[in-house]
């Protein structure tokens, strides 16, 4: 197969026609790499400044839900009977539906949902 050339036409492009468009062509280049610098440190400040807002209680959640978690897991362990019926793996609260499991985590479709839609879902 031989192979494919691209061209762009000569009307397409810009020319420049003497040193003085090229020096002002790289002065350009110059100021806008500057503004983009600039823009970027902006960006970088204000990204950072909503981390130190957000970060200490974002860590602080994440450690008092892992302690709930671990409290509920040592009450859970030795009523594992008492928490689910007979063939059931979950159970509810008012708030969430809760399973126990020690093993790796899995995923397991939603009722109603097989993994070939999901897949479908995700590529479109």
């Amino acid at each position: 197969m031989g192979k494919i050339r691209t061209t762009t036409k000569a009307t397409d492009q810009q020319v420049i026609k003497d040193k003085a468009e090229f020096c002002q062509t790289l002065d350009d280049i110059a100021r806008k790499g500057v503004e983009l610098d600039t823009l970027q440190a902006a960006k970088e400040t204000a990204m950072q400044q909503v981390l130190t807002e957000h970060d200490p209680k974002i860590s602080e959640l994440a450690r008092e839900i892992a302690r709930l978690t671990k409290l509920a897991e040592q009450w859970a362990s030795p009523r594992r009977d008492e928490l689910f019926a007979k063939g059931r793996k979950s159970g509810t609260t008012a708030l969430t539906t809760y399973g126990y499991r020690l093993g790796q985590p899995s995923l397991k479709p939603a009722k109603g949902w097989t993994w070939d839609k999901i897949v479908a879902l995700l590529k479109s």
